[in-house]
């Protein structure tokens, strides 16, 4: 009798510290795997960095590079501005875009507000209104972004000048879509503009 007791307590410490051990096991599984989906989300992103600044844009996106007169023509406010496609979801051979351009400009935020806005109206043929303007926080410094619309044949469409004043220098965003897809790519956009850093 005395040993059918003792091999149920022995079996019952062996149960015991299975369970005790396994526990920790089992959080440590978890914590790996939170990780892992952590580095996917992350992987998502690629960097790319000049002597002035850097920003992280999705890889699904495509980073042509920089701009020149057989893209865009020589009297483009685009020429030389870097440029990122962004393929749209129902139709990929369409495309938005995103352009980064650094201006030796040295005007105030102010100053350069004005000069959008006045870029905007300055065409009769490309008269783009304005819908929406704040400021705007990127990486480390603090900017201003004007949203306007302009009318296409079939839909309408939108320009969003996005800028910061630093070190005698325009820092400047342009994205420019339909309006179908920048209410679908706000999100992506505004963590573009977070992550931008002037260096």
């Amino acid at each position: 009798m005395k040993k059918i007791i003792l091999s149920i307590l022995v079996i019952a410490l062996i149960i015991g510290l299975i369970f005790v051990f396994k526990n920790p096991k089992t959080k440590e599984t978890n914590d790996i795997e939170t990780t892992q989906i952590n580095n996917e989300n992350t992987e998502q992103y690629q960097k790319y960095e000049t002597e002035e600044y850097s920003f992280e844009y999705l890889k699904s996106w495509n980073l042509i590079g920089i701009v020149d007169e057989n893209r865009v023509g020589p009297n483009s406010i685009y020429l030389g501005a870097v440029e990122i496609e962004i393929p749209e979801k129902k139709d990929e051979e369409n495309t938005s875009a995103l352009y980064i351009k650094v201006l030796n400009e040295d005007k105030s935020l102010d100053e350069y507000k004005n000069k959008v806005r006045e870029e905007n109206v300055a065409s009769p043929s490309e008269y783009y209104e304005e819908t929406n303007s704040s400021e705007i926080q990127f990486k480390n410094i603090e900017g201003f972004q004007i949203t306007s619309e302009i009318a296409g044949d079939n839909q309408e469409f939108v320009k969003q000048d996005i800028f910061a004043v630093e070190n005698k220098k325009v820092y400047k965003i342009t994205f420019f879509g339909t309006k179908e897809e920048y209410n679908r790519l706000s999100q992506e956009i505004n963590r573009f503009i977070n992550n931008f850093e002037i260096l």
